[in-house]
Formats: structure tokens, C-alpha cells, sequence
């Protein structure tokens, strides 16, 4: 099979009648497909709307993507995130390849979509590349971190081999099935009598004005107390601006994002935070859980957790299940997500790639 790339602009509208918007529309197709072979039918779908918006980036985040064809037939597409506001160094890529594409062929594929995403890091003055691949719990090769690994034959792993990459981290890919979660109501109250001396707090939309401040030191500390492993990656600064993009970004296209966060009753400060969105499927997602390492000890992620999801079956009645990632050295994380109730579907990995290395 020859392969040849190419880069194409985000179309103005999902609708737009040209090559760029037919070629969009198929990878939109394909994103799901792939998804559905490596997460499993119905988790991780995207709709052309809500993907539109995320090509498009932000002002922290720009977007480029780079689509692979075997004559005129669509076989992959890589979709590198480009920092601009801090790890200006760094390209971070995610790559699909239709899962109908095998053997050596779907190796040739991630083979000519790697390289092109190093050329465009390149390009781009990037000296730093992420890459991607599918993980497992223990591999023939050990994540840096000493948790969760790859092994050999990966077609997308081998591609970043190749070409001198690090094994830095492997994340775990969970799912809670809802239904399953008959005693919510008594768990969350069990819960909050743990943790006397805070209290929770929900909202939906974009964060309530005199929560603000708090939720920019949230999301900062979201950069420096979360596992990285060895990547790099600078702490980042969130003003009001980037915030309000971020919360804008994030409920493009019909998105809805519902928030639970914990507060200090002496202090009055939120000192941790969950996200949850969705869209018109009932696959919610998780984003981001962190609680201040100063107020960690008083079991408050398992109230977090609780909080949110009891949050989504009030405001959601149609979701059925909730998907989250976690670094697979987040121990403690991972013990609170199985304790909740969700369970392991398929591991990620993270490839660091050092240019000119």
C-alpha cells in the first residue's frame, strides 16, 4: 500500500460543500471507528460538531491535522496540539488508523503518519514529539514510570521505536456503568460525613463568578500535582481569559459540563474540583480530579467522584455510563475509581520523542 499525507484546513461549517469539508466528514467516520475498535462501541464518539470545534484550537492550543490516503480511499489521520502559551517545545499527536486497515499495511500507515507528524512538529519548531499507542497493564516494554507498559508489535508503538522514542507513561482507560451503581445516594452521604469540615458544591456551565479565582489555582495545579512521569512539560498560568475559553471549548457544539467541587468551610476556598461532560450520547466524560495536595487525607476524591456522578443523574437522566483516564501510576486515583465502581476497558501509552537526540 503507497501512502501519501496531507494537510487540510478545518472547513468553516460541518456542512461545507468542498474538498476539505468531504475529507473532515470521512474523518470524522474514521475517529469513530478507531474508537470503537480500541475503547469499545460507544465510548470515546465524536460527532462532527463537537470535532469541528476541536480542530479548531484555542488560544492556548493551536491545531493541525494531517490525513493519510492509499489512492483516494481515507486510511488515518494524525491531529497534532501545539502549546502556545507555555511547553512551546512540545507536539502532542493523536493518530488513527482505520481499523479495517491490517497487517503490513496498517503498519505502513502509522509508519508515513508518525513521520509526517514529526515533520510538522518540525516545522513547527518543536523540538519535543508525543506520540501515542495501545498499552497493556504489563508489556515486553516498561513505561519510565515503572507502571503499565507495550508490547512489541504495536504498529504505532514500533513507529515511535524506530525513531528513538521514550516509553514515558501508560494511562488506564475506565468505564462506570451507571445502572450498576444501585446505593449512590448512601455512599455520597457516607462520604460527606467523612469529610467533616468541607462541603461540596455543583454547577453547571461556566464557573460561577466568585469561584473563579479559586478554579484558575485549580486548573494551575492541575499542571504541577497531577503524574507526568518524565514528560516535559511546564506549569501552566490560567487567567480569567483562558478560563472562559477553556469552559467555552469545552461546551462547543451542544456540550453540556457539569462541575462538583470541595470547599473549605474555615477557608472558604475550593480545594478540589471534578468536570464532567457531555453531549447528545449517553457516554459522559470525566475531566480532570485533583484535590490540593495540602487538603489531601480526607478521602475527598471518593466524595468528588460521588458528588459528580449523583450531579449527572439529576441534570442527565439519559446518561448510562461515565469513561475516565488515569495515569497508570495514579494508584491511589485508580484504587478510588474501582472502589466507585469503574473498571478497566484498555490501556493508552505515551511515547516521548526528543528531536535531534
Amino acid at each position: 500500500m503507497i501512502v501519501r499525507v496531507e494537510r487540510f484546513k478545518v472547513p468553516d461549517t460541518v456542512e461545507e460543500q468542498s474538498l476539505r469539508g468531504d475529507v473532515f466528514r470521512r474523518g470524522v467516520r474514521l475517529v469513530n471507528d478507531s474508537n470503537a475498535a480500541v475503547f469499545g462501541e460507544g465510548n470515546q464518539t465524536v460527532t462532527a460538531a463537537t470535532s469541528i470545534v476541536a480542530l479548531r484550537g484555542t488560544r492556548a492550543e493551536r491545531a493541525e491535522t494531517i490525513y493519510a490516503f492509499a489512492g483516494d480511499t481515507l486510511v488515518g489521520i494524525a491531529t497534532l496540539f501545539l502549546p502556545t502559551a507555555e511547553s512551546t517545545n512540545v507536539a502532542d499527536t493523536v493518530l488513527y488508523v482505520d481499523p479495517s486497515v491490517t497487517g503490513e499495511a496498517r503498519a505502513e500507515a502509522f509508519e508515513s503518519l508518525v513521520q509526517a507528524s514529526v515533520d510538522c512538529a518540525t516545522e513547527f519548531e518543536r523540538t519535543t514529539v508525543f506520540g501515542g499507542g495501545e498499552g497493556v497493564r504489563d508489556g515486553d516494554i516498561t513505561a519510565t514510570t515503572g507502571y503499565g507498559g507495550v508490547n512489541r508489535g504495536d504498529p504505532e508503538s514500533e513507529a515511535w521505536l524506530r525513531r528513538g522514542a521514550t516509553l514515558s507513561q501508560v494511562y488506564r482507560y475506565g468505564k462506570l456503568d451507571l445502572e450498576s451503581l444501585t446505593d449512590l445516594d448512601q455512599r455520597l452521604a457516607d462520604a460527606e460525613l467523612r469529610s467533616r469540615g468541607y462541603r461540596v458544591i455543583t454547577w453547571g456551565g461556566e464557573t460561577p463568578d466568585h469561584y473563579r479565582a479559586d478554579m484558575r489555582t485549580l486548573h494551575e495545579r492541575m499542571s504541577t500535582d497531577s503524574p507526568i512521569g518524565d514528560l516535559e512539560l511546564e506549569p501552566e498560568r490560567w487567567s480569567d481569559e483562558r478560563l472562559a475559553e477553556f469552559e467555552r471549548y469545552k461546551m462547543g457544539s451542544g456540550r453540556r459540563m457539569f462541575a462538583a467541587a470541595v470547599q473549605h468551610e474555615e477557608s472558604g476556598r475550593l480545594v478540589g474540583y471534578t468536570q464532567l461532560v457531555i453531549a447528545d450520547d449517553p457516554s459522559a466524560r470525566q475531566h480532570n480530579l485533583i484535590v490540593l495536595q495540602e487538603h489531601r487525607g480526607h478521602r475527598l476524591g471518593e466524595l468528588l467522584k460521588l458528588a459528580g456522578i449523583a450531579q449527572l443523574r439529576r441534570e442527565v437522566p439519559y446518561a448510562d455510563r461515565i469513561t475516565t483516564m488515569n495515569a497508570e501510576e495514579n494508584r491511589h486515583m485508580i484504587r478510588v475509581n474501582e472502589a466507585v465502581g469503574f473498571e478497566p476497558v484498555t490501556w493508552t501509552v505515551v511515547w516521548q520523542l526528543r528531536l535531534g537526540s
